[in-house]
């Protein structure tokens, strides 16, 4: 990879509700991966993790994580500043943006907060020149991802998990796929036909599959029901990746395969 590339590949960003927190270790380790793929990234957590209990992976992260300003009057008044900020150097997209956010919004509330988040974060990211946006969950993540691609046109994509799927509002979840550049999921219920996205649907079996195992998968009730389902797609093509015992899962899916001809 030559510096250009280099220099392309580390505008990278994720938005996280979250970061680190316990109960998200496959976002810890989809990080880490990245990372040793050799790309370069920038966490921005919208809130600071309140426990110190995390998984020890965590000290493995290169990327710096940087939090915003949440607190009374200190981070209010650094929202506040980058929003008007944003508004004195573009009033007329500012106000598009605003009226949009007015259409799509039900809740006030939630509305200002995302459209503080967004301004600090495109001020942000137009400093540091990132050039990618990627948020894990459909809700105030990607809300925020999607409003930031709004004042800035920088590009989001996002992870769709389960229950911040059924939650979302349908119109609103199309919405969100529409302007992303492509959308991750593990499961097909997320089709739209007016999405207009570039989807990776694990739940349909694509001419190639990739399957990814947390390494929380070890000894919880399914995974060898799961690894039988993954052999009725096409074994040849199939990626394994993950895991405390890749090649234990990988042995099984092979002899599965074998037995069933």
């Amino acid at each position: 990879m030559d510096h250009a590339q280099q220099q392309h590949v580390s505008r990278i960003a994720y938005v996280l509700k979250c970061f680190p927190r316990p109960s998200e270790t496959f976002i810890l380790h989809e990080i880490l991966e990245l990372e040793r793929q050799g790309l370069s990234l920038r966490i921005f957590s919208l809130r600071e993790p309140s426990t110190t209990k995390v998984a020890e992976a965590v000290q493995e992260v290169r990327a710096p994580v940087t939090y915003l300003p949440r607190h009374f009057p200190g981070g209010t008044l650094a929202l506040l500043t980058a929003a008007i900020r944003r508004f004195l150097t573009a009033p007329w997209r500012f106000l598009r943006v605003v009226r949009w956010a007015l259409v799509h919004y039900r809740q006030p509330i939630v509305l200002l907060k995302h459209l503080l988040y967004a301004a600090y974060l495109a001020d942000q990211f137009e400093r540091e020149g990132i050039t990618h946006v990627h948020a894990h969950y459909t809700n105030t993540p990607t809300a925020v991802a999607q409003l930031v691609y709004q004042f800035t046109g920088i590009a989001y994509s996002f992870t769709a998990h389960a229950k911040d799927i059924y939650l979302s509002r349908t119109a609103a979840l199309a919405d969100k796929m529409r302007l992303a550049r492509f959308v991750v999921t593990c499961t097909g219920c997320v089709r739209t036909e007016d999405a207009g996205a570039n989807m990776y649907l694990l739940a349909t079996p694509p001419s190639a599959c990739l399957c990814v195992l947390g390494h929380r998968n070890h000894g919880l009730q399914g995974v060898e029901s799961l690894t039988e389902q993954i052999t009725l797609l096409h074994q040849r093509n199939l990626l394994l990746h993950g895991g405390p015992d890749p090649e234990e899962l990988a042995h099984f899916i092979e002899g599965s395969a074998e037995a069933g001809g």
